[in-house]
């Protein structure tokens, strides 16, 4: 049985994750390193400089991080089920 994508199972992958925050230009970074030694980094912008809050940043760019994993995550599931069905039909 393969792993089902929930947000939980993408947060288990992670091994660490670093925040860094660019004030003079609104941005948020995160960087996570995986488990598997491979690293995925996002940012974001906040485009009103009297809006910006680097909490608030953390929390979009780590939601811009899980969706690349789950992209990523969903892309070896699905050649997984590829080659697996491969296997079953003897090709």
């Amino acid at each position: 049985m393969y792993p089902r994508l929930t947000t939980e199972y993408l947060k288990s992958l992670i091994a660490t994750i670093e925040y860094n925050h660019v004030p003079a230009a609104r941005t948020t970074i995160c960087t996570v390193m995986l488990k598997i030694d491979f690293a995925i980094t996002e940012s974001v912008v906040c485009p009103n400089p009297d809006l910006y809050d680097p909490v608030t940043g953390e929390k979009h760019a780590m939601i811009k991080v899980l969706a690349t994993i789950r992209e990523r995550e969903y892309y070896v599931l699905r050649r997984l089920l590829h080659e697996e069905k491969l296997s079953k039909t003897g090709e």
